[in-house]
């Protein structure tokens, strides 16, 4: 089973590939022994009814928020969407600085929240850009500490086009983010 392969990854960034994966976020989530703050960029707000015991890449943040650990989430998605749970709050990326996290945060990003001309994605796409995203996790980084980080979103399998060279210069910077400061991914 994943969940045993995986269980012993802990405090580190880890690629999940398309955003048909996001779900495995979840699996990483539950490795994680202390309370935390969830942040999650995305396009869409991955919280919907699946079926019972089952859970998808539209369904993992119902999951995540029912988690002990997690103690909040913080959902940066320009997607409307009236979800009844205490624990989620849904903010606009260009407000980010209303995010106020009370524990070490997680972060988890799907690509599909990134505009079109930065990236295309495999699912419909947001607005924001790179450099919006990049100050978003400058300031996250700056103000407090990132315990662990995935990233999903990799565009239509096609290797060599011009979008996995755009994909992999992101996901580059996204290393070099996350590793680059002693306070970050501190572990």
């Amino acid at each position: 089973m994943i969940s045993e392969r995986i269980k012993n990854i802990k405090n580190s960034l880890c690629f999940l590939g398309s955003g048909d994966f996001h779900h495995f976020s979840l699996v990483l989530l539950k490795n994680i022994s202390q309370k935390i703050s969830l942040i999650v960029f995305d396009k869409h707000i991955d919280y919907s009814n699946f079926f019972e015991g089952f859970v998808s890449c539209g369904s993992w943040l119902k999951d995540a928020c029912e988690l002990e650990n997690v103690a909040e989430v913080f959902v940066l998605s320009e997607e409307k969407k009236n979800v009844e749970n205490q624990k989620l709050k849904t903010i606009s990326p260009l407000e980010y600085r209303k995010i106020q996290p009370q524990f070490d945060i997680y972060i988890s990003i799907d690509k599909d929240i990134l505009n079109s001309s930065s990236l295309k994605t495999t699912w419909d796409q947001g607005s924001c850009d790179v450099a919006t995203l990049f100050d978003i996790l400058s300031y996250l980084g700056s103000k407090y500490t990132i315990i662990g980080a995935d990233v999903c979103g990799e565009p239509p399998v096609n290797f060599f086009s011009p979008e996995h060279k755009k994909s992999e210069d992101i996901n580059l910077r996204l290393l070099n983010f996350f590793t680059s400061s002693s306070q970050l991914l501190a572990g």
